[in-house]
């Protein structure tokens, strides 16, 4: 469950940080289940996202922060506050694009520095809003600059990689490393082919799809 999307064009993923302590809120909401997916079944936006996570207990840790986007076009970050409380960071509407790579968000103006990922993310993303066309093919270049080979400095590998259309609900799916390479869905037809809860594994996914 590290990424998802409704029927309704708002999506979630996650990143991992490193680990920090959270204080305790009282009066907040034990979950049962993981919250965000919960919340996934109930809300359709970024407002109404960010209006009822935080009123559930995240525990006493986090190792990860939560990206949040929906098809109105609004973005956030949800990560650790130096209060040990859970914020948020939202999508400058005059940037047009939010970014997060493996620090906290809350860190931007020190640890993007030591980031050559985000830096590349960024240099793109600025050029291609200044000067092209931002389109399905240049997000995965996106991608293909900022993913993780497997190696004795990084001992994490990508294994796969996302573009999502919040509007038409198609989803570019990239595996192991080939971005020359996308496989189609969309959450409608996918789900028009299920009833109720099924998990079916990502390499059966790609063995019915025809490549791009």
């Amino acid at each position: 469950m590290q990424m998802g999307i409704n029927e309704h064009g708002l999506s979630y993923d996650i990143n991992s940080i490193s680990k920090e302590s959270l204080v305790h809120i009282p009066n907040t909401i034990q979950q049962k289940e993981w919250a965000l997916v919960e919340l996934m079944k109930e809300v359709q936006s970024v407002n109404e996202m960010l209006d009822k996570f935080f009123k559930y207990d995240w525990g006493n840790s986090i190792s990860y922060q939560i990206h949040i986007a929906d098809r109105f076009g609004d973005a956030a970050v949800i990560h650790p506050g130096r209060d040990g409380k859970l914020t948020f960071t939202r999508i400058d509407k005059n940037k047009d694009y939010l970014i997060s790579t493996n620090f906290n968000l809350r860190d931007i103006k020190f640890d993007k520095l030591l980031s050559p990922r985000y830096q590349i993310a960024d240099h793109k993303l600025k050029t291609v809003l200044n000067n092209g066309e931002l389109t399905y093919e240049f997000m995965a270049s996106v991608l293909d600059a900022t993913h993780q080979e497997q190696g004795w400095i990084n001992p994490i590998k990508t294994i796969y990689s996302v573009v999502l259309d919040l509007n038409t609900l198609d989803i570019h799916l990239y595996y192991d490393g080939k971005f020359d390479r996308s496989y189609l869905l969309n959450v409608k037809s996918e789900l028009s082919k299920v009833s109720g809860k099924k998990i079916i594994p990502m390499t059966e996914v790609l063995a019915s799809k025809i490549n791009n």
